[in-house]
Parts: structure tokens; C-alpha cells; sequence
């Protein structure tokens, strides 16, 4: 959190340490990053008040006791990757179980999955690919392959990671494509120079040509 809040105050101490001209896009490409880290914790917290909403209305419609504070560590579950969500459905459930009995003990487990398979798979790949500028499909992507290679860490920060990675690389096009329109000018005045230059050789040719095909006069 702080290192999202407060990350733009190194701005100036990069630019000491990596001189004016890389500093300048360094700070950009860091600042660009810092947004990107924001919107991630930004859509995060979204996510998971959305999960406690719904999963609070519905214990409370089933008459759950503790309702308010299983919404609560619902919300509060849904930073840290797969265990927190566990771990709240999980009490939620023992809670159900143990003050209602087993048939909305089972309806509230049915009511965590429904609401987290939703959230997983539709609501959060859209989120965060509107919030990170990547498509669902990458983010869906990115999560199972971190997922695969390095677990439930992987997969967590499998998204910010792409995401990151998508704003490097759209610096570096950027600083081609404006290097190009740069070197266009001056190629556009060289082919000019060119053409004029054979131009003048062009008459000069032709000029000697005529001069030497005329007959002489005495």
C-alpha cells in the first residue's frame, strides 16, 4: 500500500542517480507502473467488497448469526490470494452448519462458490483488464500460467506483472514510433535533394547532348 501511495516521491532521487535524459523515461515508465500497481489494489478491493455484499445479503437472508462480520472477513479474505477466500467461506459455512443445520449449511456453500466462480472467472478478468488496459483473455491467461509455474503466489501476481510488463512495452513503442516520425522529416528532405540532383544532372545531360549534336557554323 505505501510503496503504491508513496512510490512517486523516488521520482526525483532517479533522476539523480540516472542522469537527465534517462531519468526522464525511467520516471515515466515508473509512474506509468505506479498507476497500473494502484489500479490493480484499486480493482482488488472492488472484487472483494462485491464478494462480501453478496455473500453478507445472502447469509443474511438465510438468517445466518455473525452475518456482518463473515461479510467482513469476506472482504478482508479477498487480498490475500485463495486462502483468505477459503478460509472466510469456510467459517461462513461451520457457522451455517453448527446455528441452522446441515441444508443451509450446504445453501450457503453453494451461494460462496456460485458467487466466487462468477467473480474469478468474469467479473475480475473484466475489472482488471479495464483498470490495467489488458484484454480478459490475457489476464485469464496470465493467471493460470503463473498459477501453473509458482502456485497461488504466481497467480496472484501473475496480472500486475503482465500488467507491467504491457506498459514497458508500450513506453518503448511509443519512443520507436515517435523516433520515426522524427527521422521522417529528414528523410523526406534527403529523397527531396536526391530528386533534385538528378533533376539537375538530368538537364546537364541533356544540355551537353544537344550542344554536342548541333553542327558548327564557321
Amino acid at each position: 500500500f505505501f510503496f503504491i501511495k508513496d512510490g512517486p516521491r523516488f521520482i526525483p532521487w532517479v533522476n539523480q542517480i540516472s542522469g537527465r535524459n534517462a531519468g526522464k523515461h525511467i520516471s515515466t515508465v515508473l509512474v506509468r507502473m505506479w498507476d497500473t500497481l494502484g489500479g490493480f489494489i484499486r480493482t482488488q478491493a472492488l472484487v472483494s467488497l462485491i464478494d462480501a455484499v453478496f455473500i453478507g445479503a445472502g447469509l443474511l437472508i438465510l438468517g445466518v448469526p455473525l452475518a456482518p462480520v463473515l461479510a467482513i472477513l469476506t472482504f478482508i479474505g479477498g487480498f490475500i490470494p485463495f486462502i483468505g477466500a477459503f478460509v472466510a467461506g469456510a467459517l461462513a459455512v461451520m457457522v451455517a452448519l453448527v446455528a441452522n443445520g446441515f441444508t443451509t449449511a450446504v445453501i450457503v456453500l453453494g451461494l460462496i462458490l456460485a458467487v466466487q466462480q462468477i467473480e474469478g472467472n468474469v467479473l475480475q478478468p473484466i475489472l482488471q483488464s479495464r483498470s490495467m488496459k489488458l484484454h480478459a483473455v490475457v489476464v485469464l491467461l496470465s493467471v493460470t500460467a503463473g498459477g501453473s509455474v509458482f502456485g497461488i503466489v504466481g497467480a496472484f501476481l501473475a496480472v500486475p506483472t503482465a500488467a507491467v510488463a504491457a506498459v514497458l512495452f508500450r513506453y518503448l513503442s511509443e519512443q520507436i514510433d515517435e523516433r520515426s516520425a522524427d527521422s521522417l522529416p529528414d528523410a523526406d528532405a534527403a529523397e527531396a535533394a536526391r530528386a533534385e540532383d538528378d533533376e539537375t544532372d538530368s538537364a546537364g545531360d541533356e544540355l551537353e547532348s544537344r550542344s554536342g549534336s548541333s553542327p558548327d557554323h564557321v
